[in-house]
């Protein structure tokens, strides 16, 4: 495992680098709007293309969306997703010794939707020389402001989290210590690399490989402030248990807590916010049969409300998409999630 000092000496540096060459990611008809949002929030920020692994459905809607310079390949079918997850992954999820023991984690990760990652980064490789995957339900308020200079490019989840070292450790060991949510490659080869490491060699899915990119791959890590997820909130309240008395409190009393600060944007104890993972649409994940993180909800509130609290143009643009493009077709939480009666990101 990589020692804290070693990701934080490692991390890119800040400047005016102006991003990836192009980005990609993954979408389907089940994550049609998170998958359209995040691509309009891109957007509203870079200028490079954007290359998307989709289905036929969600091919035709990102074409109505008029976005520009977004390229789709409608490659996800019934078909090819039952080649995967019952072929490949025997219908769930094998660890290196052969074990199911992770068959139940299809609940928190499409299976057929994340050995494409590789597939997308191809896509985008093709003509260009470098590319940002990040997952669809990835929403950026700041353009990216760091100095790409590695072959691979990694967020370090667990080392954000005010873990202590113990518990990071053990993170670390079980899940790897990188997302696959929000991975960077200036290699050709690297999407090759991935794809057999999540079949071949890896505990968790497509994350737990990427500890060992380090032996094949120049790596650098991205800071902390570049992807806000729910977990980040464990540094204040480190159990589950903790949230049930705030995950529907106005976002200003968490944000109180957090020591967080809406100025044109967020300002976290680790910086200002780059981008966003949670699920928008999370009544969407639980139709498709999956589990969702309550906190998702809390993190969401104050994602819309630092966009709508910002005097800058980006921000109002990518807030009132949200509300005339895409709050009408996203799902709420049902009620028993919440302790009030609210309609998520209501």
């Amino acid at each position: 495992m990589m020692e804290l000092g070693e990701i934080k000496k490692r991390e890119f540096k800040p400047g005016g680098d102006p991003g990836p060459e192009s980005f990609c990611t993954i979408v389907d008809s089940s994550s049609l709007w998170e998958g359209i949002f995040s691509i309009y929030t891109i957007r509203r920020f870079h200028e490079q293309p954007i290359y998307v692994i989709c289905d036929k459905i969600a091919e035709e809607h990102i074409n109505l969306a008029g976005l520009e310079n977004v390229h789709t390949r409608a490659t996800i079918d019934p078909e090819s997703n039952s080649e995967i997850t019952d072929g490949l992954f025997n219908g769930g999820f094998q660890d290196q010794t052969g074990n199911q023991i992770r068959h139940g984690c299809h609940l928190w990760h499409p299976i057929s939707l994340m050995y494409r990652k590789p597939e997308a980064m191809d896509f985008a490789l093709e003509t260009n020389t470098s590319t940002l995957f990040s997952d669809c339900d990835v929403y950026y308020t700041e353009p990216i402001r760091v100095f790409l200079d590695a072959d691979l490019g990694l967020y370090p989840f667990h080392s954000n989290c005010g873990y202590s070292d113990k518990r990071r450790m053990e993170m670390d060991r079980k899940y790897g210590y990188a997302t696959g949510a929000y991975v960077y490659t200036s290699r050709k080869d690297f999407p090759d690399w991935w794809r057999r490491g999540m079949i071949e060699d890896s505990n968790f899915y497509d994350e737990e490989c990427l500890s060992r990119a380090d032996d094949s791959f120049s790596v650098k890590f991205f800071p902390a402030s570049q992807l806000i997820t729910p977990y980040q909130f464990d540094f204040v309240w480190s159990r589950l248990s903790d949230y049930g008395d705030i995950i529907d409190r106005p976002p200003a009393e968490n944000m109180k807590d957090l020591d967080w600060t809406f100025m044109d944007g967020l300002i976290t104890h680790q910086g200002r916010a780059t981008s966003f993972h949670f699920h928008i649409d999370p009544g969407s994940v639980l139709d498709r049969g999956q589990n969702v993180d309550p906190r998702a909800r809390m993190l969401g509130r104050i994602f819309l409300t630092a966009l709508a609290e910002s005097s800058r143009k980006e921000h109002k643009d990518i807030i009132e998409f949200f509300r005339t493009k895409i709050r009408r077709h996203i799902t709420p939480l049902p009620d028993k999630w919440f302790v009030g009666k609210e309609e998520a990101y209501g």
